[in-house]
């Protein structure tokens, strides 16, 4: 974060009165609000009397679905509109749904809609994503790159530092240096760097592609220029008039100029979010932005999650750093618990399988994704089925079958014929579908569909067997042992992360005396990062604090380390219950 904002202008030509800033700090609804702002313009359901109490007066129904820009960075916001009005979100031209999306998309949309850029690049992407583009370019030109660990979680691998120096710099610095924010990447790169930012242009224009920084200055521009007219798109038959953004600490620079410039063109412009809760600085998020637009400020002032206790020490974090605007929020009346340990895996097990016992839902956070993988091997092994909070990282316990089985109903299946319990019709399935004798592989040359289909018919023949009573001799050998019947290389299989570990904890499983921990099938375990966390809330959250041994090298400035604390003060107020503070051996000064 620079010291000085680096933006063009805080000058919007809308009135005031047509501005909302509602601020919103943990659990206080905000999202939830402005879901409900969204379908009280639009006609769906009339929330007059609920908005009033805030002294937010909006007229109900005046405004189409197609008419409106929602832009977020959560996906939850998304799923929340499109579960509660039945409205697609989709990318599709000429949809009412077209323009609720990222920052990163509307941009792209806004290029494609306006004739900016062709409609056929998408082609030229394929299935790709930009950071399967980059990973690409790195295996050619020898860098590693790892796309699910950006910003600090991995500023060691050579590719990662470039796509960060990229995204840093083009997003804090293009409004006021333009194509020269390139030298600013420079700054934050080895000499030996310097060359890749050129090649990786030249790779881009050579396969017809665009980067997310190449999206948004596009954007910024074509905004700027007239070229873009969001009120007037010949590949969209809807005129955008309200602009509403979810998560506004979050934007950068360039993405506020984007942001300035379409309110410009709008009728009415609400923004939401909680400068205490930025979480992206390493992408030139600045705090300070929101608190210089102009408009009717709203601040919701009860937390509908957070207990008095955990509450009080998510302020004493968040209290040291700088540029905050003060907000006072009423905690829930209910006092909560915090708990400070050192992090030591047993103990930290036994309190994880209490809290499960007792039907807590339970998130584990920490640091990087490398930690997540880290800790959940240890997790599986000890028998603890988890999932992850990031819709695009599935854990190994959802892996498998959903019809004939997930890993997870393997394990509990295991586990119930080890106690001497009668399996059921169900877990005879699912162990059969892991075991030998039913075969994955069906030779070369085979298509997923025709492979899956086979898989298909043997199971099905199986299965009507036990259903009609017979069973079979591989039936009866699957309840006898079923271990002895396992295919360990399925195992395996399901996952590149996990696979071997997964197959580590069948063969404990498989001895006398096995360390698998009782977990209730039904417990709501998540494991991911602080980042991921976002938006989510659980009864109980574990804070495992301990970051990468190297990170002393990057937490300094106080503007790192203000931006470090936000990111653990994400992490504390997700608990509507109890917190776990567990410092490891390199902890951040959280308290």
């Amino acid at each position: 974060m620079s010291e000085a904002l680096p933006v063009t202008s805080f000058e919007f030509s809308l009135p005031r009165e047509r501005i909302i800033k509602l601020y919103g700090a943990p659990g206080t609804g905000k999202t939830t609000t402005l879901v409900k702002i969204i379908e009280h313009l639009i006609g769906f359901q009339d929330h007059t009397e609920f908005l009033e109490n805030y002294g937010i007066n909006l007229p109900f129904g005046q405004y189409e679905p197609g008419e409106v820009i929602f832009m977020t960075f959560q996906t939850s916001a998304l799923k929340e509109f499109e579960a509660r009005t039945g409205i697609k979100v989709k990318d599709r031209q000429n949809k009412p749904g077209r323009y609720y999306s990222t920052v990163h998309g509307i941009a792209f949309r806004l290029l494609i809609d306006s004739g900016a850029v062709d409609g056929l690049i998408t082609q030229n992407f394929g299935s790709l994503s930009p950071e399967d583009w980059f990973r690409n370019f790195c295996r050619q030109n020898g860098l590693r790159f790892e796309s699910s660990e950006m910003g600090y979680s991995n500023v060691f691998n050579e590719g990662n530092q470039l796509w960060n120096a990229l995204t840093w710099a083009y997003n804090v610095y293009y409004p006021t240096k333009g194509p020269k924010a390139r030298y600013e990447a420079l700054k934050r790169l080895a000499p030996k760097l310097w060359k890749f930012p050129p090649l990786w242009e030249e790779y881009k224009k050579g396969r017809g592609i665009l980067d997310y920084n190449d999206m948004l200055v596009r954007a910024y521009e074509g905004l700027r220029s007239g070229e873009i007219d969001p009120r007037n798109l010949p590949g969209h038959k809807y005129s955008p008039k309200v602009l509403i953004v979810d998560e506004f600490q979050d934007l950068s620079p360039l993405q506020f100029e984007i942001f300035r410039l379409l309110a410009n063109h709008m009728d009415l412009v609400i923004i939401a979010g909680d400068d205490d809760q930025t979480i992206f600085s390493y992408q030139g998020a600045d705090p300070r932005l929101m608190n210089y637009v102009p408009g009717l400020e709203v601040v919701l002032r009860k937390s509908h999650r957070l207990p008095i206790v955990v509450q009080a020490k998510a302020l004493t974090v968040i209290s040291k750093t700088r540029h905050r605007k003060e907000k006072t929020v009423a905690p829930r009346t209910d006092l909560g618990d915090f708990k400070y340990k050192l992090f030591w895996f047993p103990d930290f097990l036994n309190d994880l399988v209490r809290e499960a016992q007792e039907g807590h839902s339970i998130f584990i956070l920490v640091r990087t994704n490398r930690q997540v993988l880290k800790l959940g091997k240890e997790l599986i092994l000890a028998g603890v089925h988890f999932e992850h909070l990031k819709v695009d990282y599935r854990s190994i316990w959802e892996a498998g079958s959903k019809e004939w089985g997930t890993f997870r109903d393997l394990v509990q299946a295991l586990l119930k014929a080890k106690r001497g319990e009668e399996l059921e019709v169900a877990d005879l399935v699912t162990i059969l579908y892991y075991s030998e004798l039913i075969d994955w592989h069906l030779g070369e040359g085979i298509s997923e569909k025709e492979r899956y289909k086979k898989i298909a018919e043997q199971m099905e023949k199986t299965i009507e067997a036990i259903e009609k009573g017979l069973m079979p001799f591989d039936v009866l050998r699957v309840k006898e042992n079923p271990f002895s019947v396992l295919d360990l290389e399925k195992i395996e299989s399901l996952s590149p992360r996990h696979g071997k570990v997964a197959v580590e904890l069948i063969k404990e499983l498989m001895k006398e005396k096995s360390q698998v921990v009782s977990i209730p099938k039904d417990a709501r375990i998540y494991l991911d990062t602080l980042h991921a966390s976002k938006g989510r809330e659980a009864d109980v959250v574990f804070l495992i604090n301990d970051l990468p041994r190297k990170w002393s090298s990057i937490l300094k400035t106080r503007e790192e380390l203000d931006a470090e604390r936000r990111v653990w003060y994400v992490g504390l107020t997700r608990a509507r219950k109890k917190v776990y503070l567990l410092n490891g051996k390199h902890p951040f000064p959280v308290l």
